[in-house]
């Protein structure tokens, strides 16, 4: 799973190598919302970054809260981050403004809401001190999923956050029941 993890990572650092290196923009390979040819970037857009800036402040807690999740099971992992980059990707085509939305932070912030509450959905005591540690080195990222600067996505972060928080819910559903039989 790790495997995976570090997989992704390089791969949004090679897309910023070969934009640099060949004076190139995937920039519209990104979310372009209510459009046919946007629908792409529900794929593509996690791994296309504006600059430099943009691809290390996503990379650091990319990493950090992709390992915790990744501690769930592979299994986890993979379904919380397709949904993220899926449905939390659908929000933002469906209700964000008419720009292209990139980058990773939709999936960051998916992987936080997540950590943050399947702690208090699961009521365990590893996930629910992995959620107060979460919230304690991160949680003062919750306040970008409020529109603040034009240039940012908000509606990634914003939509991100709430599909990881139904992702933990469900999550934590699926753990009751399994003790339950």
């Amino acid at each position: 799973m790790f495997v995976l993890l570090g997989g992704c990572l390089l791969i949004m650092w090679g897309v910023k190598i070969y934009e640099v290196q060949f004076d190139a923009s995937f920039a519209h390979y990104g979310i372009l919302p209510r459009t046919g040819l946007g629908l792409r970037g529900l794929l593509f857009g996690p791994f296309i970054h504006g600059n430099w800036d943009h691809l290390i402040a996503n990379s650091i807690p990319f990493l950090v809260l992709g390992v915790l999740l990744a501690m769930h099971g592979s299994k986890v992992f993979i379904y919380v981050s397709m949904e993220l980059m899926f449905i939390g990707g659908l929000l933002v085509w469906i209700c964000g403004y008419n720009t292209f939305h990139i980058g990773a932070s939709g999936v960051v912030f998916g992987y936080l809401g997540f950590l943050i509450t399947y702690g208090w959905y699961v009521k365990r005591i590893v996930p629910v001190v992995i959620s107060i540690v979460v919230f304690i080195i991160y949680g003062g990222a919750i306040i970008g999923i409020l529109p603040s600067d034009p240039h940012v996505s908000w509606y990634s972060h914003l939509f991100g956050f709430i599909v990881g928080i139904q992702a933990a819910r469900e999550r934590a559903r699926q753990v009751k029941q399994e003790i339950q039989t």
